[in-house]
């Protein structure tokens, strides 16, 4: 595509965010856009497992209709999750779990709805989100 330039990133000034900075560029700057949003690109173990410890790292207490929060996953669950869900969306097979709906009182009376989405599925949303920014 005429006049794609890839997405500028913050220098980061800690030898970790550095890593961090160098896995992502690998992850999101192949050689052409169309390459971008293919699925074994997309979808790969390692850019999976690459957002999966980024969910990890900024999971809060919330668990999904799972039962399982993010940080409480080793590295090597994660990794096994990451290869069953390359398997899965490269199948064309992948199926979003359903949503956790919880109740929220409303100080003005009331309820709001809110639908939390497990770890899986959180994965996959934030890997298409990074590939179309």
């Amino acid at each position: 595509m005429i006049g794609y330039e890839p997405q500028r990133f913050r220098q980061r000034q800690t030898a970790q965010g550095a890593i961090r900075e160098r896995r992502l560029r690998k992850c999101l700057d192949p050689s052409s856009v169309d390459e971008r949003f293919q699925l074994n690109h997309l979808f790969s173990r390692e850019n999976l497992y690459f957002v999966a410890r980024e969910i990890q790292q900024n999971s809060g207490e919330g668990t999904g209709a799972d039962g399982i929060r993010a940080r409480d996953l080793t590295a090597r669950q994660l990794g096994k999750l990451a290869g069953a869900l390359a398997r899965r969306v490269s199948g064309e097979n992948y199926v979003p779990s359903p949503r956790l709906t919880v109740k929220i009182p409303k100080s003005a009376g009331g309820t709001r709805t809110l639908r939390i989405p497990d770890v899986a599925d959180r994965i996959v949303a934030r890997r298409l989100k990074l590939a179309l920014e």
